[in-house]
Order: C-alpha cells, then sequence, then structure tokens
C-alpha cells in the first residue's frame, strides 16, 4: 500500500498518532532577500523532506506586491526565474 493510501486509511479509522504512523518531518523556508543590508526578507516557498517516507516537496508562490513593497526596484522577472530553477 502506498503511503497517500496508508495514511489516508489512519486519517478515516482514526489510527493517525499511533507510533508506527509517526514519522519526523523537516522543512525549511524560502526567502528572497532583495536588499541584504536592510535584512528584510519574503517568504516564497517551503521544502519538507522526511527521510524515513522517502519524502521530498517543495513548493513555492511568490507574492509581487509584497516583495515590490520591499524593494520597489526588485527584478521580480529574475527572482521568478530562480524560483522556477531552484523547484
Amino acid at each position: 500500500m502506498n503511503e497517500a493510501r496508508r495514511y489516508s486509511e489512519a486519517v478515516r479509522t482514526g489510527r493517525v498518532g499511533e507510533e508506527r504512523d509517526r514519522a519526523v518531518f523537516e522543512y525549511a523556508l524560502v526567502r528572497v532577500v532583495p536588499r541584504l543590508e536592510r535584512g528584510e526578507c519574503v517568504n516564497v516557498g517551503v521544502v519538507v523532506y522526511c527521510q524515513e517516507r522517502a519524502f521530498l516537496a517543495a513548493r513555492t508562490a511568490l507574492d509581487e506586491r509584497r516583495l515590490l513593497a520591499v524593494d520597489p526596484e526588485v527584478d521580480v522577472a529574475g527572482v521568478r526565474r530562480a524560483l522556477e530553477a531552484w523547484r
């Protein structure tokens, strides 16, 4: 049974939380720092990893208005290209 189906079954039957269904997931935020000297950043994604379940996923979402509020001169197209390449 694949992991997603096994987890769905555990949720349906209320077995989530049993020791065998637990696994450690780690995550890291992906941030854009348009001006390093100002120290401001915008969260643009997340990476989730679980060694036990051989799981690795990344999701990104760029809020252009928020990024431009931090730095009106930022290269939004360049940030988008970098996120696509990174993902």
